[in-house]
């Protein structure tokens, strides 16, 4: 009896799921992070792994105006230009009355329990009565989350990581010194601000949690968080905008010109001789004008991978080695004014470099499921991350 209870044992580990042994790979702990992304891109390629287009708990835009930013003992302004050589700040000025002066955002922004990295970007003039610091504050000064910035005439940015302790709003409080309560005689103090940002993920991008895709089949990509992005990075042109030369037909088309082709019903042309890599993430751009149907860049022919979508400018993870195809979905003249396709070669400061083990250097995922359908700009993939025990 003890043998057929060791033999069955022995044969569930055998039968177990691929995915399954991938869980146990890296022991991790509960999940710090659970949520759904939608336009996710990912580079799995060995030595390039990277994931990019993370979402940003909240992200300001003052180009339009305020951003659903208020005052408090102040008046608050968006869109002003030309302040330390940068554009779209948001301006806080005090006003006359003694007491503590601040902005803040009126919507919910961060969660009791949850970590979070803070980014903002802050201008302070000189020679001012008052205000000569600001801080970033969390429901009426009830979570202190930075120290007082207070570099003076630069734009200059700050960055910290902090676990809430109170649900709801942030805030910028200006201060005197060490002091956050004054009273500004001429009611003209001022401080400025722009491009906050507040990730509930960044503060995993440390070497210790892992990360876990999964596509709409719950297939997975399991990898571990190394560190976050700075600049998207691009390499060489892979196109030549010149039919004539670069391009052949595969189907219902006629190159008519270096930039034109004519398509009698679906179908398009496709490059004679470039191809993409697997698993490489690519960045496309498209310009141009079509008399019917939509135009699409992607690779291989019906099973490859979108790139984009129309003239505009798009992502996508090869999913084989085949050529580059420009198709059209119907009968049509098609221009092309600019073509562009380069492989993404590391993250932006929105995306996270992958390694495949607990602060390790290899970058690689540690399980890819060989039949996972990367994400696309309108996909929604369920994100998992946990720390690494």
């Amino acid at each position: 009896m003890k043998k057929i209870i060791t033999y069955f044992l022995a044969a569930l580990l055998i039968l177990a799921p691929v995915e399954s042994f991938a869980r146990t790979r890296l022991l991790t702990s509960s999940p710090v992070y659970k949520g759904t992304i939608t336009g996710l891109r990912v580079s799995a390629v060995d030595g390039t792994a990277f994931i990019d287009n993370l979402p940003y708990t909240y992200q300001s835009d003052f180009s339009a105006g305020e951003n659903g930013w208020q005052a408090t003992r102040g008046a608050v302004a968006g869109n002003i230009d030309s302040i330390g050589g940068a554009d779209n700040w948001l301006r806080y000025t005090a006003d006359t009355v003694s007491g503590t002066h601040f902005t803040l955002r009126v919507a919910t922004v961060i969660t009791t329990g949850k970590k979070y990295t803070a980014l903002f970007t802050y201008y302070i003039p000189s020679l001012q009565s008052n205000i000569d610091g600001v801080r970033l504050q969390a429901n009426g000064g009830a979570q202190i989350i930075s120290t007082v910035q207070s570099v003076l005439d630069t734009v200059t940015t700050a960055t910290v990581t902090f676990t809430a302790t109170t649900t709801g709003r942030i805030e910028f409080w200006a201060y005197d010194g060490a002091s956050p309560t004054f009273q500004d005689a001429g009611g003209d103090d001022v401080f400025y601000i722009k491009d906050v940002t507040i990730s509930e993920i960044t503060p995993y991008m440390d070497g210790n949690h892992s990360i876990e895709i999964y596509d709409a089949s719950n297939r997975m990509l399991k990898g571990v968080l190394k560190a976050a992005g700075t600049s998207e990075g691009l390499g060489d042109e892979l196109l030549s905008l010149n039919f004539l030369t670069s391009w052949d037909v595969f189907s219902s088309a006629e190159i008519i010109d270096v930039d034109t082709i004519t398509t009698s019903s679906e179908g398009g042309v496709r490059t004679k001789t470039v191809k993409t890599a697997v698993r490489c993430l690519y960045k496309a751009e498209m310009s141009g004008t079509a008399t019917s149907g939509s135009v699409h860049l992607h690779n291989d022919d019906g099973s490859g991978s979108l790139f984009v979508s129309g003239f505009t400018t798009g992502y996508g993870t090869s999913n084989n080695s085949g050529k580059i195809y420009l198709q059209s979905t119907a009968a049509a003249t098609i221009d092309i004014t600019s073509l562009s396709v380069k492989q993404v070669l590391t993250p932006s400061a929105l995306g996270a470099t992958i390694v495949s083990a607990k602060a390790g250097e290899t970058y690689n995922w540690t399980y890819k499921n060989p039949n996972f359908t990367f994400p696309t700009s309108t996909s929604t993939n369920l994100v998992i991350i946990k720390p690494i025990r």
